[in-house]
């Protein structure tokens, strides 16, 4: 054998042993949706180290703008087994976990800091889950005064 081709032989067992391990590092990481990337830029290889470029239009701008602002819907089957599993974690918790008003306080924090994106779907399983767990446990939704924390279903019951 050559000493060329003894060189390129180890060099490709030697790149085999990366991709092996690279494999197994791909395995173990936990799967996370994966963003497209794109470039409005586009290179076209027209020969040996030559390139001819191309951009993109300002159609092509926003559309790769709006792919990543989309909420991803999930079937009712699926809320409610998300659901389901939130309450039978949650009915551990005390009455006082859960005496609070649930959507004024998203509605706090939504003015203060926002929501991203992807705690959305997460944030409203919690909302149905915590409404669900105070009509069974109160028979009734919590909604109190932002200014003095009273209950307003109590303080302004009508009663014929």
């Amino acid at each position: 054998m050559t000493e060329d081709f003894k060189k390129s032989i180890y060099e490709l067992l030697e790149q085999s042993k990366l991709e092996k391990e690279l494999n197994k590092v791909k395995k173990s990481k936990p799967s996370t949706p994966k963003m497209k990337t794109q470039s409005l830029i586009r290179a076209k290889r027209i020969g040996r180290n030559k390139y001819k470029y191309d951009i993109g239009s300002y159609e092509d701008f926003e559309r790769m703008m709006d792919e990543g602002n989309e909420i991803e819907k999930h079937s009712i089957k699926q809320i409610l087994k998300d659901v389901i599993e939130n309450i039978r974690d949650g009915v551990r918790m005390d009455d006082d976990y859960y005496d609070y008003d649930r959507n004024g306080f998203i509605k706090m924090l939504n003015k203060m800091d926002g929501e991203r994106l992807e705690l959305v779907y997460p944030t409203d399983i919690q909302t149905i889950t915590t409404l669900i767990i105070q009509l069974s446990r109160f028979g009734e939704l919590k909604y109190y005064d932002d200014v003095d924390g009273e209950d307003l279903r109590k303080k302004y019951r009508i009663e014929e």
